[in-house]
This record gives C-alpha cells, structure tokens and sequence, in this order.
C-alpha cells in the first residue's frame, strides 16, 4: 500500500503499524490496509535522497527521529496530540529501546543520544573512534554498528563504556560498492547486522561473540529485524527469512526498489512489514515460502 513519500523505518505497536516519511517529515499510522492518520514531527527534506527517518515504539509512545531535522519526536498514541519534540545532534540515525530509555545512534558520527522515558530528559555520550550505522538494545546491553572499519562494538549502556569489541571481516566475494555495514537487530539472543556490499548477513552470537556470515542471492540486504523465532532481512528486492541460527528458511519477491536501494522492516504478531523508500510503499510479509 502507499503510505508516503520516502517512508523509513517502521515500528508496529498496539496493532498498528507507525511509519515515519522521510521527505515530508510526517509520521503515518496504518491500521490493516489503510492510512488512518497522519502527524506531522519533522521538517520536509528538500530532495530525500540521503536521508532515512526512523520509528520505535516504548513506553506507550511512538517515538520519531527526523533525519535531516536532528530532531526525535514523541508521539502520544492515546491522546492523538501534539508530538514533543527534543533536539539532539545532527543526523539521528536508527532508533532503539531498551532499559526505560530510547536510544539512537549518529550517522557515522561516535555520538549515541538517550531518552529517558520516564522523565524524558536527553543525554549523550561518544564512543572513542566510532562510526556508526546501526544500534541495538538487548541482553542488558547497547549494540552499535560501526565502519571504518566494520565491527560491532557491546557498550554498557548506563557509561557508555565498550565491553567488548567484534570485528566483522567476511570472506565473501565484495560485489557491491555502496557501505559495508547498514543496520543492526538483537534477537534470538544474537546481533544481527547487514552487510551490503557482500550480499551477506553477519549473525552474531551475543554471549560467545562468534560471528557467522550468510551470503543472500536475494539482492542487496539493507533492513533487518528479529522476531518469531526469526530474522527478518529486507534487500532490495526480496524478504529473506532466517531461523535462529542464520539459516535461510524462506523468502519473498517483493518490488525492486529504485534508486535509493533504501529499504526497512519491522515484525511483530505473525508478520513481518517492509518500508520501499523509492515506491513510497508499505508491504506486509506472513510467511516467506521456502526458498
């Protein structure tokens, strides 16, 4: 269905899915297989191409990070009102939760923001020599994805301390040019990270740190997302779905995205919703047949 133009990243809370749209700084609620509402909570973007917006749910909120505004926003879903909005540095990328905050990082920047959910107050700490792409929160701890060079970095997220540090070197064929590392997902008590330009996820084991990379024939994985006993990969032509242990058990032809190669996806209650930010679209996935 459409939902807007340049949606991002989605998140699915009380049987909706909340859609933010990149280029028009709107955030959209879809219920079944309509747009119910739309809320403004950023600024327009002048041309889309570069910037990626994001969504997560928490604490009865929906919260929205605007890309090209340095700006998150907090929803109240119940109220319907106006969304608070807090500045934060420039170029919030994915957004989290976990541990009573919301959590994101910085587009290739060391800075990662906290929101306290209960008293709503921002905080910020850097990683030393951090360049990040993709944030996680699970098994008590923050999982940044960082490049230059690639590898994922488990801090503690009450001093932002590095616990521990995994270096992702795939042996596969490089067939791609475009970033190495995108996005980041904790679940099925593992870290799972995009790797684009080799075609290939990287399934990191959170209590051993060993990692197992798993080369995709599906195009380019961009959006990856755990639940259901699974990992969700969206490329940019297909949903790839991955038991527990990385292993590839399902996949779906979805429409080839067209430009950008931006596209995102959320799970929760039995279906898996993909974000296509050239086609402006939103598609629900069920089950994957066997590839």
């Amino acid at each position: 269905m459409a939902v807007g133009p340049g949606p991002g990243v989605p998140t699915v809370a009380n049987g909706a899915v909340w859609v933010p749209t990149t280029n028009d700084g709107g955030l959209v609620k879809v219920l079944g297989s309509a747009v119910v509402s739309r809320t403004q909570v950023g600024p327009r973007s002048l041309s889309g191409e570069g910037y990626l917006d994001t969504a997560a749910a928490g604490a009865g909120a929906i919260w929205s990070a605007s890309d090209i505004g340095s700006t998150i926003a907090r929803f109240d879903p119940a109220s319907g009102g106006a969304a608070i909005t807090f500045a934060v540095p420039e170029r919030p990328g994915g957004l989290t939760e976990g541990g009573g905050a919301v959590w994101a990082f910085h587009f290739l920047q060391p800075a990662i923001s906290r929101i306290d959910e209960a008293r709503t107050t921002v905080t910020r700490f850097d990683v030393p020599s951090a360049s990040g792409v993709g944030l996680a929160y699970g098994g008590g701890s923050l999982w940044l994805l960082s490049v230059r060079p690639t590898r994922i970095l488990e801090l503690d997220p009450r001093s932002g301390a590095v616990r521990r540090t995994i270096s992702l070197n795939p042996t596969l064929t490089r067939r791609g040019s475009l970033i190495d590392a995108w996005w980041l997902a904790y679940g099925e008590g593992a870290v799972w990270a995009t790797l684009p330009n080799h075609h290939a996820v990287a399934r990191v084991d959170a209590s051993s740190g060993a990692v197992r990379y798993v080369a995709l024939d599906q195009g380019q994985p961009f959006g990856v997302a755990g639940g259901g006993g699974s990992a969700w990969v969206a490329t940019d032509r297909a949903i790839v779905r991955l038991d527990g242990t990385g292993a590839p058990v399902g996949a779906a032809t979805l429409p080839r995205t067209q430009s950008t190669a931006f596209v995102s996806v959320a799970y929760r209650d039995g279906a898996a919703w993909v974000t296509n930010f050239d086609r402006g679209t939103l598609t629900r996935v069920d089950d994957p047949a066997a590839p």
